[in-house]
């Protein structure tokens, strides 16, 4: 995944072979944080909300490069080292 956009309205990938942007095929609306692991796995953390003011939040992860999405429970061990 070269680079993601996150808008209140999705999760978005550059295609390099499209050369456009593609949504991630997900619900995820309002996204705060998305961060890829370092090792480059394919791994992603999301964080997201309701929106302003929000009351509600969640933590997601990806093993697939976003093409699908958990919600890992808490605390949460992990098979790959942060």
């Amino acid at each position: 995944m070269r680079s993601t956009p996150v808008l209140t309205w999705g999760v978005f990938r550059w295609s390099e072979s499209a050369a456009r942007w593609t949504a991630l095929p997900s619900p995820l609306h309002d996204v705060w944080a998305i961060v890829p692991h370092a090792d480059h796995s394919g791994v992603i953390f999301l964080t997201n909300g309701n929106g302003p003011p929000g009351n509600t939040g969640r933590l997601l992860m990806s093993r697939d490069h976003g093409a699908h999405w958990e919600e890992p429970a808490l605390p949460a061990t992990f098979i790959l080292p942060l």
